[in-house]
């Protein structure tokens, strides 16, 4: 995005690289994006073409003022929002992937929570069927939680990946992702 190449994953902030003009890989480090960014990257962007926006998520266990974070970059890299979200346990799920419409960005509170019993098992998540699945809608540019409306299904279910995601019209949004009722 914005020139720049990451590797991402659930645990930290960007890996920035270099690809050289004979082809080889040359490590920068972990970027904050210049102090705008203080929270781990997913690994699912989404890259707005028609914009030029990447949009992001990211999760993290044992911060006690958000369990997920979403935002969005300009196309020159410029934060244009980012917004910390509470799941209802206070814990965030596996949130692997996310998605987006013209309008929406859809942030997944699955019920594969992060449980610290689990951890000394060696386990950092598992399925907890009495949390059930939920959907937040984030209005794209929104800068406040309070913006987001939360749909809960009433069985619990994991999802890992979004597969597409769009608006049928100003009242309907259409996701399609493959859901699972287990994860241990």
């Amino acid at each position: 995005h914005a020139g720049h190449l990451y590797a991402l994953h659930e645990a930290s902030l960007p890996f920035e690289m270099r690809l050289s003009k004979d082809g080889v890989f040359q490590s920068i480090g972990h970027t904050d994006l210049g102090g705008q960014l203080n929270y781990p990257v997913s690994a699912h962007p989404k890259i707005d073409t028609r914009k030029g926006e990447m949009l992001f998520h990211g999760y993290k266990a044992g911060d006690p003022e958000s369990s997920y974070k979403w935002g969005t970059l300009a196309s020159n890299s410029t934060l244009l929002n980012y917004v910390p979200l509470q799941s209802k346990d206070g814990y965030p799920s596996i949130s692997h992937d996310f998605a987006i419409t013209e309008t929406h960005a859809i942030i997944l509170d699955t019920s594969a929570r992060f449980s610290p019993e689990k951890l000394v098992e060696g386990r950092a998540f598992s399925m907890n069927k009495a949390y059930p699945c939920r959907f937040g809608l984030a209005p794209r540019g929104s800068n406040s939680a309070q913006d987001i409306q939360w749909f809960e299904l009433d069985i619990p279910l994991t999802i890992m990946h979004t597969m597409n995601a769009w608006n049928v019209d100003e009242h309907r949004i259409i996701l399609w992702a493959h859901g699972s009722e287990d994860f241990d």
